[in-house]
């Protein structure tokens, strides 16, 4: 694979280029309300405790819209869905003038405990990057970061044809997933899975599962979506490729989302169906 995975072209990107503006206002709904029988006191308190409210963190403005996350959780502190809205508005400016790349942190809302998770880099590829015959279009790429947002801006590159001499012990990477050459700098080195659709057939990226480790740790997972797959209505829930250990305790997502929401008029990216894991436990 080392012939076919070249060097990805973000490595001759400083992160002091980028200036991130965050809003600090939050927000939160409520959604799944789940009725309980007036005939029992414990069940309206059950009832109340299984409720999914959502949050939603400091809005960033983009092309006329906003991208902001969000966390769906039960007043009980259940995870349902942790994930990334953005506006229409921005797609649809994409679609008119993609524009200059450019990279966002978004943060989560601090209502509810996410751990691992602690932020998310938003990434837009007008012209997508290298290998550009697996991932040359226009696409996002959200990094759900499991370390803070200081620690990742630390992150040194390596030169595109160095491999990480620190990757992570093997149960912490799903089976078969493979690392790519050089380090992003302020992002890490990232792994991807050979037996993805982009890898089968020429032009078969549409949207593929990447992780990201630095310094012998899994530090991200990330989902990679082109703007076509969005703008063309394709929807649906996601298996993600699970390891065997994991590197912190928390709630670990099984599956990842998209989909478009016709009320809010925004594009969700998120994660859901989570499992609890002992950090460095199989």
């Amino acid at each position: 694979m080392r012939n076919i995975i070249r060097p990805f072209r973000l490595v001759s990107l400083a992160t002091s280029a980028f200036a991130f503006l965050l809003l600090t206002s939050c927000d939160s709904k409520e959604s799944g309300l789940n009725p309980a029988s007036p005939a029992s006191g414990n069940q309206n308190a059950r009832a109340g405790a299984d409720k999914v409210v959502t949050h939603y963190g400091p809005a960033v403005p983009l092309g006329g819209g906003v991208a902001r996350t969000f966390v769906s959780a039960t007043k009980a502190g259940q995870l349902s869905e942790v994930g990334i809205a953005i506006s229409e508005k921005v797609l649809i400016a994409l679609l008119k003038d993609k524009g200059e790349m450019y990279m966002k942190v978004l943060q989560f809302p601090k209502q509810f405990n996410i751990a691992p998770f602690q932020h998310v880099l938003m990434d837009w590829n007008p012209d997508g990057h290298e290998p550009e015959f697996l991932y040359g279009v226009p696409h996002f790429d959200f990094h759900f970061y499991m370390i803070p947002s200081q620690d990742r801006e630390a992150i040194p590159g390596l030169p595109g044809d160095m491999m990480d001499p620190n990757p992570p012990a093997p149960q912490y990477l799903p089976a078969g997933y493979i690392q790519t050459p050089g380090r992003v700098p302020a992002m890490g080195t990232h792994w991807v899975d050979p037996t993805s659709p982009e890898f089968q057939q020429p032009g078969g990226f549409t949207r593929t599962m990447i992780y990201g480790s630095y310094n012998s740790e899994v530090i991200f997972i990330e989902p990679m979506i082109t703007l076509d797959y969005l703008l063309n209505g394709a929807k649906g829930n996601f298996d993600i490729k699970q390891p065997a250990a994991f590197p912190q305790t928390g709630e670990y997502p099984t599956q990842y989302s998209i989909r478009y929401d016709s009320q809010s008029k925004d594009y969700i990216i998120s994660l859901m169906n989570f499992a609890h894991h002992t950090g460095g436990v199989n």
